[in-house]
């Protein structure tokens, strides 16, 4: 099992701890929890955002190793370079952005670009994360991340019908944690990796 499975499915578990636990705090009490932007405990958002960071930051190097294997459709490898560089994005703004915001008191929101710029990010990975499904969906080695992927579409429905009805239970990070998954199950060498390349993927099962 390779160190980068690893450090992607952690990121995940942490990342997506984070966003379930703001969910049903915010469905229980109606207010967000403490990890959001603009909470009474600036050090813990801070924490939260440094979390998010290097899980977007794992989960784009994962898609960076997958977008160079020949062994994968051209589709695939291309969905995997831009939904790449949308993690890339997403990391910056909380390893370097967020840190910055909070050094200087001044919140990313309250840029004119950083609601544009998080709000098509977010998007983005969503949709190019189900995109990403479809394409691995015949391959039964990639079966568990492609049904996990998949499923956004579903979940990202229910969310918007949970909204319309008013529920506090409505939030992304149902999909959210649909999108950290599926992508760090990327990491997991499988057979064919392994027979495209042998040697990388004994000293990966080595590690």
């Amino acid at each position: 099992m390779s160190m980068l499975f690893k450090l992607a499915v952690a990121g995940a578990a942490a990342t997506s701890g984070i966003a379930l636990y703001d969910a049903v705090h915010h469905g229980l009490t109606g207010r967000y929890s403490v990890f959001v932007s603009d909470s009474d405990v600036p050090a813990v958002e801070l924490a939260g955002s440094l979390v998010h960071g290097f899980t977007y930051a794992a989960l784009a190097t994962v898609l960076l190793v997958q977008s160079r294997l020949t062994s994968n459709s051209q589709a695939y490898r291309w969905i995997c370079r831009l939904l790449g560089a949308d993690f890339v994005v997403l990391a910056a703004v909380f390893l370097i952005g967020e840190p910055i915001a909070a050094a200087t008191g001044m919140s990313i929101d309250a840029t004119p670009a950083g609601p544009i710029v998080g709000n098509i990010t977010f998007l983005l990975m969503f949709l190019l994360s189900f995109a990403l499904g479809l394409t691995i969906l015949r391959r039964p080695e990639r079966r568990a991340s492609a049904i996990i992927l998949l499923a956004i579409g579903p979940v990202i429905l229910l969310t918007v019908i949970a909204a319309a009805l008013g529920s506090g239970f409505a939030h992304p990070a149902y999909a959210e944690t649909l999108v950290h998954f599926g992508v760090a199950l990327l990491a997991l060498p499988t057979a064919a990796a392994q027979l495209h390349h042998p040697r990388t993927a004994t000293e990966a099962a080595a590690t």
